[in-house]
């Protein structure tokens, strides 16, 4: 049989003891305030209402980026960087003799995070040796790329 003390008991355990629980439960992580907000509003529920609510909350707490989707919630927990990845033929950072990574001249936050020889990848470290012939994959913000990637750097 239905009681308004089941209702209030209900409504005080969703909106209140809830999000108290998850708040002092994230506490110890460091993120921002409106994050945590975000969860407390979800709770500790099964996975439809967690997604179906942190939509919404999302929305609410300005989350989303005007235009955006909600879909970088899930999966986007930090700011966006303006790094991308270019490829570029190793014969314009050799200078006529291989070098090993390391002895490469990069501009600073610039790392090779491949190098393609012959059709096989290859995780560069420092004492990787860099021969002609291959192509180097960076990774970087435009403002440091574009030293390489302007015709003055094959001179």
């Amino acid at each position: 049989m239905w009681s308004p003390s089941w209702f209030w008991t209900w409504c005080s355990l969703a909106l209140v003891a809830r999000p108290a629980a998850v708040f002092l439960l994230l506490a110890p992580f460091r993120m921002p305030w409106r994050q945590k907000l975000l969860l407390c509003a979800a709770g500790l529920r099964g996975a439809a209402a967690i997604v179906f609510s942190l939509v919404v909350a999302a929305k609410k707490l300005g989350l989303v980026d005007p235009g955006g989707t909600v879909l970088g919630i899930f999966t986007d927990y930090q700011e966006t960087s303006a790094a991308r990845l270019v490829q570029l033929p190793a014969n314009t950072l050799l200078r006529g003799a291989p070098r090993f990574v390391a002895d490469l001249p990069l501009p600073k936050g610039v790392p090779i995070v491949e190098i393609l020889r012959a059709g096989e990848t290859v995780v560069p470290g420092g004492g990787t040796l860099v021969k002609e012939g291959v192509t180097l994959t960076l990774c970087g913000e435009e403002g440091r790329l574009s030293a390489l990637l302007s015709p003055e750097a094959d001179s």
